[in-house]
């Protein structure tokens, strides 16, 4: 199914009908995001959104409870689905880290 799902992503970025937007920042946690989410994501108006801060979230050194990580995504959505309600946002979450 990824290999399909890759194929078709690259037919339609190969065509013009699609636009790929890397908005990340390497090393940086949901609070980054959140703060950055307006000039980072909305500024755009992308049809769709993806967002995975889940590893870098777990970092020990950033210490972040997860409450803060909680609101740290609650005001990424908000902001995206206030801004473009229209917008499709895929939350890409994993199992915790270990090691």
């Amino acid at each position: 199914m990824l290999v399909a799902s890759m194929r078709v992503m690259a037919v339609l970025l190969s065509s013009g009908l699609a636009n790929l937007s890397d908005r990340a920042r390497g090393g940086q946690h949901s609070g980054w995001g959140a703060a950055h989410v307006d000039s980072a994501v909305v500024a755009l108006k992308p049809d769709v959104v993806f967002i995975e801060f889940a590893i870098n979230d777990a970092v020990t050194r950033f210490d972040l409870s997860l409450d803060t990580i909680r609101r740290n995504l609650d005001t990424i959505l908000d902001r995206i689905t206030t801004a473009l309600p229209a917008c499709e946002i895929i939350l890409q979450v994993m199992n915790p880290a270990f090691g």
